[in-house]
């Protein structure tokens, strides 16, 4: 897990002993927890506009900060106060502050209705979505290592919000895709790049992930890259993860300079196969050497997080040819493997060519026994096999992918991209032309819009999260959602995936308690029945 900044609401401390007690906390996490926690702060304690009326509310920082007080209950802050305070939260954001631990029953502290999402001040607002809010039992729990790493890692965990910019160009479709794509043309790709930077400058978010996607972006030329990933550079930060998605014959050495002097850190090569003929009938326009110098060129260049898409079931394929092909996977030396079985697309060339018995799929059972493989030889091979079709060296988890399955906020920019913040989805008009169209002429681009209950989000989270290897934790998900996860899920739905051996409880060694729940490997295989029962 990558390092985050964590903050220490002063009320768990006192009045009294807050330096001391900043310090021996400070020690006690940077010596006992240094790998996954980089700085420890104490927050300003907060009494104001958190929905809590007091009679004196005050916001209280360092000792040589402003105190400022109203005797109002009826009112939130003085002009000057939100101003103070505003400026307080974009310094701490700055020290990359990612969160605040808290004493959730502090008789001094209103954090406790901000984490239950009672707060309706200004400042309250502001507060919640700028940080993440994790309230601990007693001061107990600080001194409790794995309370602890917990709690840091659903900060870590809630902080996240993706950025994901579509870039709907292509020299030519692939028989099996299913994205929205258009042909690449000069005149139309500079158009949309000069859209897309004017949604950029209009986002007022930070984001924990920047990922360029397709399509094909490196299609755009190198000055289009350029100004697009010119545009990107007050998003990033030392944590930043940025990727960018790339196509063996559209990258050349001046682009992957380019991509790394802008700060793009991760690499994702559609490699998809290292078998000319299997590649052909994918409909590829790149082949095998293509494919094996392009992740050569970017570990050259200096790409040291280099990610590549695998596909296995096609018709012509056999399990000898795959496991050769993870082979080749394993020895290019990338740090994380995408493997996807090979799917037939209502509406897509290959879709049409197994419905007149052009082409014949491949049996349940060898696609069963293909996946099996790479489940088996990837971990052996020293790849963590994270999410259903993902395996990453240790440290090497797309940070982005995993955003999505936290069921976190994202913003989609581009023809076809979803947005997800704040429970409500939506979906922009699927026409590169239409909505560069739309956007100069002030017309609304997003074409769907749903505003999700907190049940729907509850449930939609379940389903994403089983994804992982991990599983869900309820505690986790109780935080995450409010709900409790057999709550929510039908007893009867529940039972019979572990009846039929697909879900298995995560369980305390000491206690023997039910700590959560995760698929089985067997579960694997049928990970969508999975998660359709939790919707």
């Amino acid at each position: 897990m990558d390092k985050i900044k964590l903050g220490i609401s002063s009320c768990l401390l006192g009045e009294n002993v807050r330096y001391d007690g900043r310090h021996k906390l400070d020690h006690y996490l940077k010596d006992e927890l240094g790998k996954i926690v980089d700085w420890v702060g104490v927050c300003p304690e907060v009494e104001c506009g958190l929905g809590v009326p007091r009679e004196a509310m005050r916001l209280i920082g360092p000792l040589d900060s402003p105190r400022l007080v109203t005797k109002d209950s009826d009112i939130d802050h003085t002009e000057k106060m939100l101003s103070w305070a505003g400026e307080r939260l974009k310094q701490l954001e700055k020290e990359g502050l990612a969160g605040f631990v808290f004493k959730n029953n502090s008789p001094s502290c209103g954090l406790s209705s901000v984490f239950s999402k009672k707060g309706t001040g200004v400042f309250a607002k502001e507060f919640i979505s700028r940080f993440q809010l994790v309230p601990v039992e007693d001061e107990i729990a600080l001194h409790d290592e794995m309370k602890m790493k917990d709690f840091i890692e659903r900060i870590f965990a809630f902080k996240r919000q993706g950025l994901y910019i579509h870039i709907p160009f292509c020299r030519q479709k692939c028989l099996y895709c299913d994205f929205y794509s258009a042909p690449y043309a000069e005149g139309l790709a500079d158009s949309y790049v000069s859209v897309i930077l004017k949604q950029i400058r209009e986002l007022d978010q930070n984001f924990s992930s920047i990922y360029i996607g397709g399509g094909t972006p490196s299609v755009l030329s190198r000055d289009l890259l350029d100004k697009l990933l010119s545009g990107l550079k007050r998003f990033i930060g030392l944590d930043t993860e940025f990727t960018i998605e790339v196509n063996p014959e559209s990258v050349d050495e001046e682009k992957l300079k380019l991509f790394l002097d802008k700060g793009v850190n991760r690499i994702s090569i559609g490699v998809q196969s290292f078998d000319d003929k299997k590649l052909k009938s994918l409909g590829r326009i790149h082949g095998a050497k293509q494919a094996v110098e392009a992740i050569e060129l970017s570990k050259k260049s200096g790409f040291k997080n280099v990610s590549i898409d695998m596909i296995f079931g096609a018709g012509m394929e056999n399990l000898k040819a795959w496991q050769a092909e993870l082979e080749k996977a394993v020895a290019c030396g990338c740090r994380h493997i995408s493997c996807y079985s090979l799917s037939y697309e209502k509406d897509t060339p290959l879709f049409r060519m197994r419905e007149k018995r052009d082409i014949t799929p491949l049996d349940d059972e060898t696609m069963a026994e293909m996946y099996g493989y790479a489940m088996s030889y990837l971990p052996g091979a020293g790849f963590e096999h994270y999410e259903i079709s993902n395996f990453a060296k240790p440290g090497f988890e797309c940070a982005h992918n995993l955003n999505y399955w936290d069921n976190n906020p994202y913003v989609g920019l581009g023809p076809s991209a979803v947005s997800y913040i704040d429970g409500a989805r939506s979906e922009n008009v699927r026409d590169a032309e239409e909505y560069v169209d739309r956007y100069k002429k002030g017309v609304d681009i997003v074409t769907y819009r749903e505003k999700l209950s907190g049940l729907r989000m509850a449930k939609e989270t379940a389903g994403v999260k089983i994804r992982v290897k991990q599983g869900i934790d309820y505690d986790w998900f109780k935080n995450k959602t409010g709900f409790n996860f057999e709550d929510i899920i039908e007893k009867i739905a529940l039972d019979e995936l572990f009846k039929d051996n697909l879900l298995e409880y995560k369980i305390d060694k000491t206690t023997r308690e039910r700590l959560g729940i995760m698929l089985t490997e067997k579960g694997f295989l049928f990970s969508d029945t999975v998660s359709s029962a939790f919707l």
